[in-house]
């Protein structure tokens, strides 16, 4: 299987929060946050909350690029994407 996308990423991100731009070559764009299971319960606490929901939440194990790249590898084999309605791309980091 082609490759048929790019990611983005800020420089500068949480340690194990991962935000990422994923585009594809028809120019459908999704952001993902990619959360290790310690800042996810730590961004909880820092808003008071019971609860982390965020469009596009993943849970993995290290939020690294590699990890991220070969994750999303399969999650465009197993058409993870086709659930989600595509975001408007205006151009700003994924953190945003």
């Amino acid at each position: 299987m082609t490759k048929n996308y790019t990611i983005e990423t800020e420089i500068k991100h949480s340690r194990g929060h991962l935000p990422v731009k994923v585009i594809f070559g028809d120019g459908r764009t999704y952001i993902l946050h990619f959360f290790e299971p310690d800042a996810a319960k730590k961004a909880m606490n820092g808003r008071k909350l019971s609860y982390l929901a965020l469009p596009g939440f993943i849970m993995i194990d290290k939020a690294t690029i590699d990890r991220v790249e070969n994750m999303l590898e399969d999650l465009v084999k197993s058409g993870f994407f086709n659930a989600f309605i595509p975001t408007k791309d205006d151009g700003g980091c994924p953190g945003e």
